[in-house]
């Protein structure tokens, strides 16, 4: 399965044979990054146990998208990305844009999660944290760049392995360090209340960024697109939404336990690990650290390279790309995308925050429209497009021209609008002859007349 990879294809789906298990792995070694452990931990320290019901959504909805969706996604013929996806029932133009928007997601998220990279091997040697970023990132940049989607699956399963079977260590050494009376402490007591300082509506808007926040963002949709039949990727969702509910009780009773060091910002399981663990096994821990953060990075790089070359540059040009000019700019991407993380991340604020910003325009824009293309028989192309606009501009005007007013989270009002102009458009529409940039690309459409 590994080796460098020489066709656009290799690099972004690879022979479209792999495993359930396999599947599995890399699915859950790259949604597991530093948001969905140090960045869980450090919430639950500061805010309590409402973070993890909150959290809990992403597992919800990974086991929906396995029931529903997964195996309807694998079942599209000749798809590379998310954004081949659309293009095969919105045509051209929403390809692009959904491209645009998926490298923009993949481009943020990786500048979120740069830091905590440096963050964990500035704890565990002392390096500047610039260098930390430097040497972590462009770690990853190598062997994505060499291997594609090819080499990611599999250094993906092998930290996955890795830290499987370190971090719950972490678990143990918490009930052995403080034994079992350490739940009657009265911070942990407060911790463990379910009150918080969030209103109804804002834990809603919270809620709904974690189920739909990151529902089949490209590197999810892509392990979808891999696998080596529907059933194989049907399930390799629903048991990595069963893993990630049990990985963030874990998360959230490191910071419940810890909730002390909440001082030192992202570093709660940091510090647990110091705190709990012989020395002999913190090592082993610190690597499963830079393995989440890795098997993250490089799902992401791979994709943003890959939505960029297909589905932008592809669809943007009139003729057919050279394939080996396709490859080159997948890589060259990869890189650029990489040292742009860099210099995100010496200013990136917490993760989870920054993890937030890039939620708030991708579910009000291109999820639903996503999930109705895989699950209805028939849409109307102009109605997808009219979706992803209505629930973009409505968020970004909530969002940051009204700046939330009301307390009503941006991304319901973008939902809601993102739906409205879909249904509107789908149930009124009739037969009518398509702009060309609507026309979709690989399948027939009533929606069309000659």
């Amino acid at each position: 399965m590994s080796g460098r990879a020489r066709t656009s294809s290799e690099f972004s789906v690879g022979s479209r044979e792999i495993p359930g298990t396999i599947v599995f792995a890399t699915l859950s070694a790259t949604f597991v990054g530093p948001g969905y452990s140090m960045g869980l931990a450090n919430k639950v320290a500061n805010n309590g146990i409402v973070w993890l019901p909150i959290f809990a959504a992403f597992s919800l909805q990974t086991v929906l998208v396995g029931l529903f969706v997964a195996s309807r996604l694998r079942q599209v013929p000749n798809a590379k990305t998310l954004g081949d996806v659309m293009g095969n029932k919105y045509g051209r133009l929403v390809q692009v844009l959904s491209g645009a928007l998926s490298v923009a997601l993949c481009a943020g998220i990786v500048g979120a999660i740069a830091r905590a990279g440096g963050d964990i091997l500035n704890s565990f040697t002392g390096l500047p944290i610039f260098a930390s970023v430097v040497i972590t990132t462009a770690t990853v940049i190598v062997y994505s760049w060499y291997g594609g989607i090819k080499t990611v699956i599999l250094t993906d399963t092998i930290q996955f392995i890795i830290f499987a079977i370190a971090i719950p260590f972490v678990a143990i050494g918490i009930v052995w360090h403080g034994g079992t009376g350490i739940f009657a402490e009265p911070m942990v007591t407060q911790k463990l209340a379910i009150s918080s300082s969030f209103g109804g509506i804002e834990i809603m808007g919270m809620f709904l960024a974690f189920l739909l926040g990151e529902t089949l963002i490209p590197p999810y949709a892509n392990r979808a697109l891999v696998a080596r039949n529907p059933k194989s990727a049907s399930n390799a969702f629903i048991f990595a939404g069963i893993f990630s509910l049990a990985w963030f009780t874990v998360c959230a009773l490191i910071g419940i336990l810890f909730a002390e060091g909440i001082s030192q910002g992202e570093n709660v399981f940091l510090n647990a690990v110091r705190q709990t663990l012989p020395s002999g096994l913190i090592g082993l821990v610190y690597a499963s650290m830079a393995c989440i953060i890795m098997s993250s990075q490089d799902s992401l790089l791979n994709a943003a390279s890959v939505s960029f070359t297909n589905d932008i540059v592809g669809k943007m040009s009139s003729r057919s790309i050279n394939p080996r000019l396709q490859i080159a700019l997948d890589r060259w991407l990869t890189l650029v995308i990489g040292v742009v993380a860099v210099g995100v991340a010496i200013t990136a604020p917490n993760v989870i925050d920054a993890l937030m910003y890039c939620y708030t325009l991708w579910a009000p824009t291109v999820v639903l429209p996503l999930i109705l293309a895989v699950t209805l028989k028939r849409v109307y192309p102009y109605a997808g497009f009219a979706a992803i606009l209505a629930g973009g501009i409505t968020t970004i005007i909530w969002e940051w021209g009204l700046k939330n007013p009301f307390g009503v989270p941006s991304i319901l009002l973008g939902i809601i609008a993102n739906q409205v102009a879909f249904w509107a458009l789908q149930l009124l529409s009739r037969p009518c002859k398509l702009h060309p940039w609507f026309v979709p690309i690989t399948t027939n459409n009533e929606f069309e007349t000659q």
